[in-house]
C-alpha cells in the first residue's frame, strides 16, 4: 500500500494537504521511522499522485502496520457497488469503529461491517458510533455489529501501546500525529502538565521519547485514571505521575510547575486558562485545543488569549497555530502553541490553600481498585 513519505520538518504541511485535497487514509496508520513520516494515502489518479510529488514527498510502497490485506475501499465498492458509502471509520488494533451516516439502517450497517472484516482480517470486531459525545467524562455509546463481541480496545501508536474500554473513555486516533508532534517538542529533562490526560496518550508518548522528564497527567474520570495507571505500568514510563482529579484543584498543588502544558480538551479548553497559568513557569509554553469556526475562529482563539494576558500580567508569543481536523460542517478542531511570558502572578482564584488532602484520598482510594 502506498504511503507519502516526508522528513519531520515538513510532515504537519503534507499532512494538511492530504486532509485538504482528501487524499489521506485514515484506515491505516500513520508511521514513524527514524527522520520521516509515512502518511497512507489514497490515489485517485495521476493529478493526486503530482500533488504529492510537487510537495516534495516520495511514494513508497511499505507494510502497514494496521492493514496488510485487500485495499477497503476497493473491497467496499465490490461488496456494496459504490465508492460512495458515505461512510467513515477508524480502525484501534482489532476493532473497526464505523461513523455511519443518518438514514442507514441496520442492514446497510451489517453489510459494511462484514465487507471491512472480509478486506481486513486482523479486524476482528466491528463497533459503530451511536449518539454524540457527551457528559463530563466525554463518553459516547457504540453499538455491536459483527465479529468478536467486545469493546476492550488494544492500540498502538508511536510506539507506545494503549487498553481501554472505548465506551468508558474518550480517546481520538485522529491526534496521532499531535501526540508524535508534542512529543518531539519536549526537550528532555522539562516538567510537562497534560491536563483532562484520560488514559494517558499524550502523556505517555511524551514521557517514553524523553526519559529525564517529569510528567503529571490529570485526569477526572475514575475508569480512564485507572486505565492510566496500567498504560504507565505497560509502556514502562516511569516518569509519569498519573493524578486523579479536578484540573481546577490539581493546578493549586502544582502552581510553577510546568515548562510545557497541553489542554487537549476542544470543546471548553479556554475556560481554563487561569489553570494554564498557574501551572506555568514563565516562558512557559501551552498547547491548546479548541474547536472553532472555520472562517476566523483561530482569530477570535488568540485574542481570547491575549486578552485573558492583558488580565493576568503577562504577555503572550504565539509560537505555532494547526488545523488539526475536521469537526463539524463548520467547525475544525485547531491548535495553538503559545509562551507565557512575565508570568509574575496566578488569577487571584488560584492564591487560597489547595486542598491537597482531598485530591490525595480521591485518588489513593481509586488506586485500591486497581
Amino acid at each position: 500500500m502506498l504511503h507519502a513519505k516526508i522528513s519531520n520538518a515538513l510532515a504537519e504541511k503534507l499532512k494538511d494537504l492530504l486532509i485538504r485535497s482528501g487524499s489521506l487514509d485514515h484506515a491505516r496508520e500513520i508511521q514513524h521511522r527514524r527522520s520521516y513520516v509515512y502518511f497512507p494515502v489514497v490515489i485517485k489518479g495521476e493529478n493526486t499522485k503530482k500533488l504529492l510529488i510537487d510537495a516534495g514527498c516520495e511514494l513508497v510502497d511499505i507494510k502497514d502496520a494496521m492493514n496488510k490485506h485487500v485495499d477497503v475501499s476497493t473491497a467496499l465498492k465490490n461488496e456494496l457497488g459504490t465508492e460512495r458509502t458515505g461512510v467513515r471509520y477508524d480502525i484501534l488494533g482489532g476493532t473497526a469503529v464505523l461513523n455511519l451516516p443518518d438514514g442507514m439502517d441496520h442492514d446497510g450497517a451489517m453489510r459494511i461491517a462484514k465487507a471491512l472484516r472480509k478486506a481486513n482480517p486482523n479486524i476482528k470486531t466491528v463497533l459503530a458510533r451511536s449518539g454524540a459525545v457527551s457528559g463530563e467524562y466525554r463518553t459516547r455509546d457504540y453499538a455491536y455489529l459483527c465479529g468478536r463481541k467486545s469493546f476492550n480496545v488494544i492500540y498502538r501508536e508511536n510506539g507506545c501501546i494503549f487498553s481501554f474500554d472505548i465506551r468508558k473513555t474518550f480517546f481520538s486516533s485522529r491526534l496521532s500525529f499531535e501526540r508524535n508532534r508534542i512529543a518531539n517538542a519536549v526537550s528532555n529533562g522539562e516538567k510537562v502538565m497534560v491536563m483532562f490526560a484520560g488514559i494517558g496518550p499524550f502523556a505517555i508518548e511524551i514521557a517514553k521519547r524523553n526519559r529525564d522528564s517529569d510528567v503529571v497527567a490529570i485526569e477526572l474520570n475514575p475508569y480512564a485514571y485507572r486505565q492510566m495507571v496500567k498504560n504507565i505500568k505497560l509502556n514502562k514510563a516511569g516518569n509519569v505521575k498519573a493524578i486523579l482529579g479536578d484540573v481546577r484543584d490539581v493546578c493549586k498543588i502544582y502552581k510553577g510547575f510546568a515548562d510545557r502544558i497541553v489542554m487537549p480538551l476542544p470543546k471548553i479548553s479556554t475556560s481554563f486558562l487561569d489553570q494554564a497559568l498557574a501551572a506555568a513557569k514563565d516562558s512557559g509554553i501551552v498547547h491548546i485545543y479548541s474547536f472553532l469556526d472555520r472562517k476566523d475562529g483561530m482569530k477570535k482563539l488568540i485574542g481570547e488569549i491575549r486578552a485573558h494576558g492583558r488580565a493576568n500580567s503577562y504577555s503572550v508569543e504565539v509560537l505555532f497555530t494547526r488545523e488539526v481536523r475536521p469537526y463539524s460542517a463548520r467547525e475544525v478542531e485547531v491548535v495553538v502553541d503559545y509562551r507565557i511570558l512575565h508570568n509574575k502572578k496566578a488569577p487571584d482564584a488560584l492564591l487560597h490553600k489547595p486542598d491537597m488532602a482531598s485530591v490525595e484520598s480521591t485518588t489513593k482510594s481509586v488506586q485500591k481498585g486497581i
